[in-house]
């Protein structure tokens, strides 16, 4: 797929709009004018040839970054030479899939929804293998997946291995900042030499408790206790799902939401992402924090999370629940159709934000009543919903995307066990059959449940329900190391506890031997 197109028409011809901005005068060291023969090298159409692979452009019709000229020149070009080319114009549409100024989304034509519809339907008839919007493999051949011994893909590299210490709410805690840092070092296990990372939580409502005044010392002493212990950082902030996490103001700017109480037993607010103002603030709080954090050395990658994971949201009670929150003959449509633009503009965002560092997408589903994983409700499925979000994240982040699956426990089946119900394609909607899929491209890792050490009093608010604890910490690893991951994130309390060594001292010699095969790319 093309998206910076041609700036050639013909010989002596050129786009002056284009060119006039400074930036592209000194990328090529002078003026057209001055520079005529590095123009006429540098524009793609004068390397258009008829052995040319066919080409799909997307391009809005009002871009005003990249004319939309441009794609016409470059179509035309190549049919010269009868090389297939398709142009999707988007009526309506800026750069980057963005409505144009004056425009909101529903005013582009064709949706977000049907471009990645087309460009399935491209990718099918010309690569023979199409995977489908809910990861299956739905025409050709079954796409080929890693073979064991592992094989891992173009992206990875020995940084992204290892052993990451995660906590749930350390950091949000008030002692995180004001204890010693060696009592907060051992409390997050900094300190076991087995970790090679830290994963905590922050939570928007603490870092900024008033609009545009920041609170970064939570953030500050991670980095001075990785900085200490010699450990990496894996940043992850929380917007979503819980009450508690977006700041009390935000509400009153962002006035589209559900209240409910949460499987979790706390007052949630479930913000709609289609609100312009909710996903403004979430945006401007994250170039904030890259402009703090984005060129730390401790800093491996920052965390995002398609549902569960209450980075954003996700909707657990049922089709009731999502008509209330976007209502109307439409209303279930179009809450799909603006929850992938919300991600979309996240996903730049976070690119933006952070450009130099690798991303992990926490694959859950957006929508799901767990007493029925992959139910579908009136067309509307969760698992399909979550695979386009990931397939989106892909082609924005490329190999510095890194894919997630939360949850891992004694319950799961292993790889080959996936493995064999795609084969018989008996796997749809399932995260780990999609992760198996992609892990040619992306790099690949898991987070265990709660530990048996965490189980408490149930009635208690911010206490999971029982189905969310593993209990047998050697299977979890070995099911988890049956697939080609390169880290693991495990609670701190499974880190922390003594019996445990032995079984964490073989996870991490494992991991270190898909370290040292990554080392020469290093």
């Amino acid at each position: 797929m093309v998206q910076r197109t041609s700036l050639w028409a013909k010989e002596g011809t050129y786009d002056k709009e284009a060119w006039a901005e400074p930036p592209v005068v000194k990328f090529l060291g002078g003026t057209f004018s001055a520079k005529a023969d590095i123009y006429r090298r540098a524009s793609p159409t004068h390397h258009v040839s008829k052995d040319d692979p066919p080409v799909l452009f997307v391009h809005g019709d009002q871009d005003r970054t990249v004319p939309f000229s441009q794609s016409v020149i470059m179509m035309e070009k190549l049919k010269e030479v009868a090389v297939e080319a398709v142009l999707i114009t988007v009526k309506n549409g800026g750069h980057q899939f963005a409505p144009a100024e004056g425009k909101r989304v529903e005013d582009m034509d064709p949706s977000f929804d049907e471009i990645l519809r087309r460009t399935f339907e491209f990718l099918d008839e010309h690569l023979k293998v199409a995977v489908s919007t809910s990861g299956d493999v739905t025409k050709g051949e079954p796409k080929s997946l890693p073979s064991l011994p592992m094989q891992f893909p173009p992206g990875a590299t020995a940084d992204a291995c290892g052993i990451w210490a995660f906590d749930l709410s350390a950091a949000a805690d008030r002692r995180f900042v004001t204890d010693p840092l060696e009592v907060v070092a051992k409390r997050i296990s900094a300190d076991n030499p087995l970790v090679d990372g830290l994963a905590p939580r922050f939570l928007w409502r603490t870092l900024e408790p008033e609009e545009g005044k920041y609170d970064w010392a939570p953030v500050d002493r991670l980095f001075e206790i990785a900085a200490r212990y010699k450990k990496q950082v894996a940043l992850r902030f929380l917007a979503g799902a819980s009450r508690r996490c977006s700041p009390d103001w935000v509400w009153t700017r962002a006035t589209h939401y559900l209240d409910k109480v949460t499987s979790w037993k706390e007052n949630g607010r479930i913000p709609y992402l289609g609100d312009p103002e909710f996903q403004r603030l979430w945006n401007g709080f994250l170039l904030e924090a890259g402009k703090r954090y984005a060129n730390r050395p401790e800093l491996q990658r920052v965390c995002m999370s398609c549902g569960l994971g209450q980075e954003m949201y996700y909707i657990r009670g049922g089709i009731e629940e999502l008509k209330q929150l976007s209502p109307g003959p439409d209303g279930v449509r179009k809450w799909e159709k603006d929850l992938l633009w919300s991600w979309h503009e996240t996903f730049l965002t976070y690119k933006r934000a952070f450009p130099s560092k690798a991303f992990t997408l926490d694959l859950s589903s957006p929508i799901v009543n767990l007493a029925a994983p992959g139910e579908k409700m009136e067309g509307v499925d969760g698992e399909e919903l979550m695979v386009k979000i990931a397939m989106d994240a892909s082609g924005i982040f490329g190999d510095h995307l890194y894919l997630q699956q939360d949850g891992l426990s004694e319950r799961n089946p292993k790889a080959d066990e996936v493995r064999a119900k795609i084969d018989s394609d008996k796997s749809k909607g399932s995260n780990r059959g999609f992760m198996l899929r992609m892990a040619d491209k992306q790099v690949l890792g898991f987070e265990t449940l709660l530990p048996d050490e965490l189980q408490g009093i149930t009635d208690a608010p911010g206490t999971p329900p029982p189905t969310v604890f593993f209990h047998d910490l050697r299977k979890t690893i070995e099911i988890g190391l049956s697939f080609p991951i390169l880290y693991l994130e495990i609670f701190t309390a499974t880190l922390n506890n003594p019996k445990n060594e032995d079984d964490l001292r073989r996870l991490k010699q494992e991991l270190d031997q898909r370290r040292k095969a990554l080392a020469p790319r290093n």
